[in-house]
């Protein structure tokens, strides 16, 4: 779906798709995901699967009141709490006249979106809808804030360390990893949480 609708949709109105398991531009995933997410000036929503992730996502735009075009596939169920907004439907079989309708349909949403943006009115807005005084925003990080980045650093670095045991685990099940492979990890993933606290 990605590649035959949203990515060519964007592209006809002159966005470049980006998809959040794409980004990739630093160790901290979730960091660099959801900044692209705040940040970008427009993102498709597809509710097709009731993924929790995608209704979190979908939940910090409508914080921060940022446009979005909600898709889903045709015949899916709506969710309830977020029924009065605007979507646009797709079909699933990907059949090749449809397909370029449906990219159209979507080009054609991102369109209106981006307009009623520019002119204030902005369509798939809770904000709007609940006349709400403003948007979410954030601070600027500053030198008292640098004890919370870190914070989230080390939680990262734990989930990799996490990551790793798990990998190691089951590539030892197929006796191909020592212990000593495991204990130098650990002694090199220690070290360098010494070198960030030292920061």
């Amino acid at each position: 779906m990605y590649e035959d609708l949203f990515k060519v949709a964007c592209n006809k109105y002159g966005f470049k798709a980006v998809r959040a398991d794409e980004v990739k531009q630093t160790y901290l995933i979730h960091l660099d995901i959801l900044q692209k997410l705040i940040e970008s000036p427009m993102a498709i929503c597809d509710l097709s699967n009731r993924n929790p992730n995608v209704l979190f996502e979908l939940g910090l735009r409508q914080a921060f009141d940022k446009p979005t075009v909600l898709v889903q596939q045709c015949e899916t169920p709506k969710i309830f709490d977020i029924s009065p907004l605007r979507y646009t439907e797709y079909r699933k079989e990907l059949k090749y006249r449809e397909v370029l309708e449906d990219q159209d349909f979507i080009a054609e949403a991102l369109t209106a979106t981006k307009e009623a943006t520019d002119k204030g009115e902005g369509i798939n807005s809770i904000v709007s809808l609940l006349s709400l005084s403003s948007p979410a925003s954030l601070k600027n990080v500053s030198d008292n804030d640098t004890a919370k980045m870190m914070q989230i650093i080390m939680s990262e670095m734990n989930d990799l360390r996490t990551d790793f045991r798990h990998t190691l685990r089951r590539i030892a099940d197929k006796e191909i990893v020592t212990n000593e492979m495991s204990n130098r990890f650990e002694m090199e993933f220690d070290r360098a949480k010494h070198d960030f606290r030292k920061l």
